[in-house]
Parts: structure tokens; C-alpha cells; sequence
């Protein structure tokens, strides 16, 4: 078994916002622990300047030469990511070690902008450990550890806290195979569990070591992690109380995932139809998609949003029409461009409930409007968070259980990842516990799914808007659940008439 000790978010200073005898009990209890590596996950300081810088060294002696750092954004304030340099040295690392038999890889990347919050890993960066991590043996534990968030997390307010590369970091993850992600930043801890469907990847968030800003019922902490392969076990330390908070999570491949028993259900998802008079409307990409989904022998049609391009009557007389020409049950929520100004009227209107509720004898579907007025961001809520979850714990048959919305709960590969849902952290920690089987999302364009706890996450590309940002052009999904709890998630490129499967998941369908 190896053991890390993970402190984070010190925020040294000489000001109000650090607390300096939490920090000290702290230290004492991290040098009454032995483990085979210390790290300090970043944010060492408050205020990136000199004298932090200098505070810092004299409070960290006593553990110093057992930790290894790298930057935070506090740490890159002002002139702090130059003198990060000079007192700690490399901002990254990489070693590679045999603990106990079991051979374990681990780095640590700079995610710190200089002189900003936000953080990303960078496209060189991504290039260089994906190169890395083809080379490695599959025998090895694959550990990456960075200040900024991968995932967005409860409990952080409105949610700004991944890097800006989040959905490509994510996919470098997964496609290579790392096993655990170890993160700090937003001073909560947290943990998830996410699939390809073919490797899964433990994501840890690390609490705040001894800043004052602490969130909800978290109070100053820090993490042991013991690791063994197939299993982590995350300990919450509370340094006031030196109380204990135990996470255990299980991870493994699933090398030959395949469909058992009968079908029970087929989605066609769409989203993003833009429809309008124009150009940003591609028509005959529509008409030959209209074709071939009422052929599909799919159960029911999931459309997520921005339905129209820009909420004009004229749009929603063009999006009544050309919806109509679809011959099987339709669920559809609204996106932000069709909340545009009188949008807000013309949605219930002429195209229906904006958070529609579907049954059928294996499947239910709860639509969710995560639109806000004439803004391109969007959010939940609390009050409609619970709803959903009533919804979902209302259901009392065994149904394949799908939450449908427009603004997509995890990031997106080849996209800058900002706050689509500003609550993406409240939302996705309680569906991904909550039992829903399926959530279904757009707003970006880009086909992508993972699997967050029990939760399959799949974003749809457009179905016929001129905005493409997927190579296979415009596209729709296809949603096969079978009755072993597999699903498999198709692609159906209208531009390249190809179809193409892109995601294999495992779900417990009997709740």
C-alpha cells in the first residue's frame, strides 16, 4: 500500500485571511504521520508577494524537506510566479517508484496563470504527458496531481473553478489510462468516480489547510490517500478535531463490455437545431436526419435545447413545422437562444412544457429548463434541483430513469470549459447519487459522454445548425439500454452518412 499526504490552500500570510495555529496544529499532526510521499497541492501563500514568500519558508521548515509543491493561482499573484521559482524551483514533477510491489507513476503539473484565478494545463503540457503516459507500462499506477479543479465540485458557489482545458485534460486521462486525479483550489473536498466505460479515474479534491475561508460545514482539513491497485481510500482529516472522514472507492477496466438480454430502450437524442431563416439553419441536413429517426425504430425523440437560433416568432414557426415532421414521442427543453426576450412565451406556445415530464413502461424523462434570461450561461437551482430529485425517488417501477437539459454538466473536449451551469457542482454531485440512469445535455456541439458515479453524461452534437464543432459534422445520437444495464451510445453523422459507436457504459438498471 503506498499513503500520500495531501495538504493544500495554506494561504500563508501575515493577514486575517490565514489562520496561523490551525496551520501549526496541522504541521504537528502531518510530522506524527509516516507516509511514502508529502504534497502541498498549491495556493501555499495568500498574496504571491515577498513577504509571504518569506513567512511561509520559516512556518513550513519543520516539513519542508518532506513536501512536494507546486504552484496555486495565490501563488502566482503579483510578482509570485517568479519568486514560486526561487524558493521552491521546478513548478512540475515526475518520478517514478515500486512501493510494496505495486509500481506507481506520479506528476505534478503547473495549472497557474500568472496573475490570474483560472488555470489551465496548456496544450504543450497535455501533448508532453500524453506522450508520457503511452510509454508507461500498464502494470503501473497512474497518479496526476494539479492545483485546479478537473470536475466542477459542490458546495464552491457559482461554479468558475476548472481549468479552461478541463474536457481535453479529461480525455488525456482517460484515453491513457491514469487511475487518480488529486486537486485543491475551492477549500472543499470531494471525490467522484468517471469512466470511458473502458478505465475508470478516481477525481479527489483536497479541503483548504488553514485559510479562513472555509466552505459550508468544512473546516480546516487535510487528505490521506492509501492506495492499493483497484482501490483508494481518501481520509478527511479535520485538524481542530482531528477527526476522521473515510471515501473508499473501487476502480477497474472493463476491457469487454457487451449488450445481455433484451433491448429495453432507444433514444434518438438531438439538440442544437438552430432553426431560422438562413443559412445558420442547414435544412437538408434536417430533412435527411428526419429520415432516417423515423426509421430508427427509437422509442422517443430527447431534444436539448437552443431549438430555435434566436427566439424570433418567425423562428418557432419554422421550428413547429419542421419538429412535426418527426413521427415519434418527443420530449423537448428548452436552450438559452430560445429564451431570448419573448422567447419565454413562444417555448410553451408552440412547442411545449419547458420542463417537460415523459413516461413509458421502461422509461421516464425529466426535462429540466436550465435557461436564464437573455444570457448564454444557465443554472438549475435549488428549488428545481430538489424537484427533479423528488421526481427521480417518485419513481417507483424499475425504468431506465433520463434527465434531459441544454447546459452540459462536465467539460467538453475541444472547448474552453467556462461556467455554462453555474451550479454544474450542486447538480452533478446529486444526480451522479441521486439514480438517474441517463443525462442528456448540448449547448456545445461536440459529442462526448463519461459516466460520473452511477450518472452516463452524453452531450450531443448539432443536429443542423451551420456553427459545426465536430469533424463528423452534423450529427444525432442513438441510445441503446439492454437489460444487463448496458448501454451503447451511436453517433449518426449526416455529413459523412456514417454512424459510429462512441461510448459503452455499464448502469445498474434494477434500483
Amino acid at each position: 500500500m503506498a499513503r500520500f499526504v495531501i495538504m493544500s490552500d495554506s494561504h500563508i500570510t501575515e493577514g486575517q485571511e490565514f489562520n496561523k495555529d490551525i496551520f501549526k496544529m496541522g504541521v504537528d499532526l502531518i510530522c506524527s504521520i509516516k507516509a511514502d510521499f508529502y504534497f502541498h497541492l498549491g495556493d501555499i501563500v495568500e498574496s504571491g508577494t515577498l513577504a509571504d514568500y518569506k513567512l511561509a519558508e520559516e512556518l513550513l521548515l519543520p516539513i519542508k524537506n518532506r513536501l512536494i509543491f507546486i504552484p496555486g493561482n495565490h501563488d502566482a499573484r503579483n510578482v509570485g510566479d517568479r519568486l514560486y521559482g526561487e524558493f521552491y524551483g521546478d513548478r512540475e514533477f515526475e518520478m517514478e517508484t515500486k512501493i510494496d510491489g505495486t509500481k506507481f507513476y506520479i506528476t505534478g503539473l503547473d495549472s497557474s496563470i500568472p496573475d490570474q484565478n483560472s488555470g489551465r494545463v496548456g496544450r504543450r503540457s497535455r501533448h508532453t504527458l500524453s506522450k508520457r503516459l503511452d510509454q508507461l507500462d500498464d502494470d503501473l499506477i497512474k497518479v496526476v496531481v494539479f492545483h485546479h479543479h478537473l470536475l466542477p465540485i459542490p458546495n464552491t458557489g457559482r461554479e468558475r473553478s476548472t481549468i479552461d482545458d478541463a474536457g481535453d485534460m479529461l480525455k488525456v486521462l482517460l484515453d491513457y489510462d491514469v487511475d487518480i486525479v488529486i486537486n485543491g483550489h475551492r477549500h472543499i473536498s470531494n471525490v467522484y468516480k468517471i469512466t470511458d466505460g473502458s478505465h475508470e479515474l478516481i477525481v479527489i479534491n483536497n479541503g483548504t489547510f488553514s485559510a479562513n475561508k472555509t466552505r459550508y460545514r468544512e473546516l480546516h482539513s487535510f487528505s490521506i490517500i492509501n492506495v492499493i491497485p483497484e482501490e483508494v481510500t481518501t481520509s478527511r482529516i479535520q485538524i481542530y478535531t482531528n477527526k476522521e472522514k473515510k471515501v473508499t472507492k473501487k476502480y477497474r477496466h472493463h476491457p469487454a463490455l457487451r449488450f445481455g438480454g433484451e433491448k429495453l430502450c432507444r433514444i434518438v437524442h438531438i439538440s442544437d437545431t438552430h432553426f431560422t431563416q438562413g443559412r445558420e439553419f442547414q435544412e437538408a441536413n434536417y430533412d435527411k436526419a428526419v429520415e432516417l429517426i423515423n426509421k430508427s425504430g427509437a422509442d422517443v425523440i430527447v431534444h436539448t435545447g437552443d431549438v430555435t437560433n434566436e427566439a424570433y416568432r418567425l423562428s418557432y414557426k419554422i421550428a413547429a413545422d419542421k419538429l412535426s415532421k418527426l413521427q415519434l414521442p418527443k420530449v423537448i427543453v428548452p436552450g438559452h437562444r430560445d429564451c431570448y426576450a419573448i422567447g419565454w412565451e413562444l417555448f410553451p406556445e408552440m412547442i411545449g412544457p419547458m420542463d417537460p415530464v415523459w413516461e413509458s413502461p421502461n422509461l421516464k424523462i425529466i426535462g429540466i429548463n436550465t435557461s436564464l434570461l437573455e444570457e448564454e450561461v444557465g443554472s438549475v437551482g435549488r428549488f428545481e434541483l430538489q424537484k427533479v430529485l423528488d421526481e427521480i425517488h417518485a419513481t417507483k417501477e424499475q425504468k431506465i430513469v433520463v434527465v434531459a437539459m441544454h447546459h452540459h454538466l462536465v467539460p467538453v473536449p475541444n472547448t474552453k470549459h467556462v461556467a455554462s451551469l453555474t451550479d454544474a457542482g450542486e447538480v452533478l454531485s446529486a444526480l451522479g447519487k441521486s439514480g438517474v440512469d441517463l443525462v442528456l445535455t448540448g449547448h456545445k456541439h461536440i459529442t462526448w459522454s463519461v459516466q460520473v458515479e452511477d450518472a452516463i453524461i452524453s452531450n450531443c452534437g448539432s443536429l443542423s445548425s451551420a456553427k459545426v464543432l465536430s469533424l463528423a459534422g452534423n450529427v444525432f445520437n442513438i441510445l441503446d439500454v439492454y437489460e444487463n444495464g448496458y448501454v451503447q451510445i451511436d453517433e449518426v453523422s449526416l455529413d459523412e452518412n456514417m454512424r459510429r459507436t462512441t461510448g459503452r457504459f455499464m448502469i445498474p438498471v434494477l434500483k
